[in-house]
């Protein structure tokens, strides 16, 4: 057995050759778990995920009150998705961050001012510096980057404000 067939096996297991699996096929079952069958997600390696968290969705809502009829918004945007690293010899990690929305162009898809939802956890220090990252590259891609804290609540009157500062709405 070559290399290239060990590893195929690994990975997905021993492939039966075509003929013993047509003799096979005719004697074989298929059977699909019911729901009571089925295990549950804590048994699971990947579960699904909701896109936000319900306090983004508050926000999101707000956001799309106030600017959908000027302005594409997108939550949870990679920034590598809009921002470019000059250097291409060196890695770009630094973009493999989620901005919790960005504000584009409805015409060109151009960013126009990225928005971070900052709860509790944003005080950790390793949430700091991560933020710290993120701020600085926002600045040098001269894209507007600011931050709503959920311990002030969701207040449209306020998003607005600060949004007119930023946007032409």
């Amino acid at each position: 057995m070559g290399f290239f067939s060990a590893l195929m096996d690994f990975l997905f297991g021993p492939v039966e050759d075509e003929t013993d699996n047509e003799s096979k096929s005719e004697n074989k079952k298929i059977t699909v778990p019911n729901d009571s069958e089925k295990s549950d997600d804590s048994e699971k390696k990947y579960v699904k995920n909701t896109l936000m968290s319900d306090c983004e969705k508050q926000f999101f809502d707000v956001f799309k009150n106030i600017l959908a009829d000027k302005y594409l918004i997108y939550p949870q945007l990679n920034l590598a998705t809009i921002i470019t690293k000059n250097n291409i010899h060196t890695y770009q990690n630094e973009l493999y961050r989620n901005i919790d929305f960005a504000i584009l162009d409805k015409e060109t898809y151009s960013p126009l001012l990225l928005i971070e939802i900052n709860d509790v956890t944003h005080n950790y220090k390793k949430r700091k510096i991560r933020d710290y990252k993120v701020k600085k590259i926002c600045e040098e891609a001269d894209i507007p980057l600011i931050f709503f804290w959920t311990k002030f609540g969701i207040n449209r009157d306020y998003i607005e404000k600060r949004l007119k500062n930023y946007l032409d709405i």
